[in-house]
């Protein structure tokens, strides 16, 4: 498996689990699964405040950029 889509993976485990994969093997936390959190509000002046922190956003965004580029540089290298 290419680097990049090993650090996708590992970036998408992180994010998908709070980043509780790391500090469960602390014992600081519990392991935790929240990958299909979603919320949404709708009306008029109803603010919008999303679940997530910005760490898991971020993590979200690097983690989808690598993985475009990985997914890309397979194609691109007719891996099967």
């Amino acid at each position: 498996m290419r680097p990049t889509l090993m650090l996708h993976a590992l970036l998408l485990l992180l994010a998908s689990t709070d980043f509780t994969i790391v500090t469960s093997v602390t014992g600081r936390d519990s392991l935790r699964w929240c990958y299909f959190k979603y919320a949404s509000q709708s009306g008029f002046g109803v603010e919008y405040v999303s679940e997530y922190p910005l760490s898991i956003i971020l993590t979200y965004i690097v983690a989808f950029s690598v993985g475009v580029v990985g997914f890309t540089l397979a194609l691109g290298k007719g891996i099967p």
